[in-house]
């Protein structure tokens, strides 16, 4: 008895850990388990265990625990005990969602101010990224040249300037600037 219990929360707690929700994939992995491997259950008790849990509001991996610790102790022991292997396998499912709660709420505080550390270290580095996204956009393809095309250089040099002062000075929305210089420069060129 003591090793159909370890046996039924061992199965039902490895399905716990590595037996995400998944409708199309969970039950042929319970099937395995509780027909082919141990032979707990038949294909008929697993195939009510399906329509059941479609009917339940529960998902199938609790549907299966209550229903197949209950039946797999219910062939060779009394009703006290099947409740109790239902019970035993409903905890063997669930244990690994509380384990991976606790250990995930003790990072999450652990590690509360990580993200307002890495934003600290960063922000001396915002400027200097900004810098060489210009410095690498600043080519003759973008701005032209002023040998080439001093009319077009000296219109994206214009722009180029307004939206700095226009943004930086008299803080006015980035967006609303770069929707400006989108229609001057479909005006102008």
């Amino acid at each position: 008895m003591i090793i159909l219990y370890l046996s039924l929360f061992v199965q039902f707690f490895l399905c716990g850990c590595f037996g995400y929700e998944g409708a199309y994939t969970l039950p042929a992995f319970y099937e395995n388990m509780l027909i082919s491997q141990h032979g707990w259950l038949t294909s008929d008790q697993f195939a009510d265990i399906l329509y059941v849990s479609r009917l339940l509001p529960d998902s199938l991996g609790i549907n299966s625990a209550v229903m197949g610790g209950y039946l797999a102790t219910a062939t060779q022991y009394s009703t006290g005990f099947s409740f109790l292997g239902g019970f035993i396998a409903l905890f063997g499912l669930t244990l690994p969602s509380f384990i991976w709660t606790k250990v995930a709420n003790y990072y999450r505080h652990r590690f509360r101010n990580v993200g307002e550390v890495v934003i600290s270290w960063l922000r001396p580095l915002a400027p200097g990224i900004v810098a060489a996204a210009i410095l690498l956009l600043c080519t003759e393809e973008n701005f032209g040249s002023i040998a080439t095309s001093p009319w077009h250089f000296g219109i994206s040099l214009f722009l180029f300037i307004s939206t700095l002062i226009g943004t930086r000075v008299y803080r006015i929305n980035p967006l609303f600037m770069v929707f400006l210089c989108g229609f001057a420069g479909l005006l102008l060129f």
